[in-house]
């Protein structure tokens, strides 16, 4: 079973990047200068205002708006930030033939682009609620998914003479935002890493269900589970053919699956396999359902969050056909 993280996405987890060309580097501008990083995407270059160093940016830094927050987080073992971009801007185009760059030119969008890279109708543009014509550029702003013109940061690698303005116009979107792993504390890291331990939990149950016929023979022929769930599911009056499972505990499935050779035979595992999926999954569930709790104390942590993740979905993909 595939987890989708597509639904889960790092929206929520930035704060708008200072945007500057390398020459403004460690230039106070006002009311961003709380942010560490300062940024020039068409230099690729970013400026570390701790350590007052400028530094490459890597391809692998920059990623969409609406990018899986599992997948940023794996990038975030790797680098100190990542930058993301979000594109309401569909792209930029020179007005002048001989000044379009190799990036403009080079986009697969079908004869109505290639007509506009050829020639502009300006008059047509400035009546068109999908395009702001600037001085030398037209600015894009659609939510057309095919994109015309180039994206900000090749039109600004191209085009030297136009990356102030191009600045300025990215500036006031707010669609240039950094990620640093401290922000992974967000609610929404929890409400992702939730969504899947659900599932295991709900997988879990069906395979005791699967390999007992009621309550009670999930109870006598393991020991897993002891006193608070016994006695909530008796004062309850015992409810449902299987029905104790509703008043266990994460750890009390784990362990009756653990115990239980009917669930070991049934998913074709041996106990060590079993704990290698499962070893460290409950400390994080309680990390999550704790408002209080946090899961990242520090950017290590990170590492510990992805393997979590990762041998829960390995553990449903080995059992999704097993019942």
């Amino acid at each position: 079973m595939a987890i989708n993280h597509a639904i889960h996405t790092i929206g929520q987890l930035n704060r708008p990047a200072e945007l500057r060309t390398k020459e403004e580097f460690g230039i106070q501008r006002g009311g961003d200068d709380d942010l560490r990083y300062q940024v020039d995407p068409f230099a690729e270059l970013y400026y570390d205002k701790e350590s007052s160093e400028i530094q490459g940016l890597s391809d692998r830094q920059i990623v969409g708006y609406d990018e899986p927050m599992i997948n940023v987080c794996e990038r975030l073992q790797e680098f100190s930030f990542v930058f993301a971009v979000f594109r309401p801007t569909s792209g930029y185009l020179a007005i002048e033939e001989e000044d379009q760059s190799a990036a403009e030119l080079d986009v697969e969008l079908g004869e109505e682009y290639k007509k506009s890279a050829r020639k502009v109708d300006k008059e047509a543009l400035g009546q068109s609620d999908g395009a702001t014509l600037h001085d030398g550029f037209i600015q894009f702003h659609n939510w057309n998914p095919n994109r015309i013109g180039a994206t900000p940061e090749e039109f600004g690698k191209a085009h030297s003479k136009y990356r102030d303005e191009i600045l300025e116009l990215e500036r006031k979107g707010h669609r240039w935002n950094v990620v640093e792993w401290w922000m992974l504390k967000h609610k929404d890291t929890k409400i992702m890493a939730y969504s899947t331990l659900a599932e295991m939990e709900e997988r879990l149950g069906d395979l005791i269900r699967e390999a007992y016929t009621d309550s009670e023979q999930i109870i006598t022929q393991t020991s897993a589970i002891e006193g608070r769930p016994i006695d909530r599911w008796s004062e309850a009056g015992k409810p449902g053919k299987y029905g104790i499972l509703e008043f266990m505990y994460f750890r009390n499935l784990v362990k009756v699956c653990r115990e239980s050779e009917a669930v070991l035979n049934l998913i074709d595992m041996n106990v060590p396999e079993l704990r290698s999926y499962t070893d460290g999954v409950n400390d994080l569930r309680n990390d999550v359902m704790h408002p209080i709790n946090t899961v990242f104390e520090e950017k290590s942590d990170i590492a510990e969050f992805i393997e979590s993740i990762t041998n829960v979905e390995e553990f449903l993909s080995r059992t999704e056909n097993c019942l």
